[in-house]
């Protein structure tokens, strides 16, 4: 199986053992979290939404200091 295109789903218990979450689950959330800021930060920027333009920029700079990206 797959894991870039298994389903992210949490760990569960399988007879007393925790089963690992794949790899692309746990990297998922960071991809989503930095597409989002990209679609906010361009929407903005577009459409002259300064707020939303400081949205997407200011989650992307939260994920370059957090290292996430």
């Amino acid at each position: 199986m797959n894991d870039a295109i298994t389903p992210a789903r949490p760990a569960r218990q399988d007879k007393g053992h925790e089963r690992p979450l794949p790899v692309a689950a746990d990297r998922a959330p960071r991809a989503f979290s930095a597409v989002d800021a990209l679609g906010a930060l361009v929407h903005g920027l577009r459409h002259g939404d300064a707020l939303m333009a400081a949205q997407g920029r200011g989650t992307n700079e939260r994920l370059v200091q957090e290292d996430r990206l």
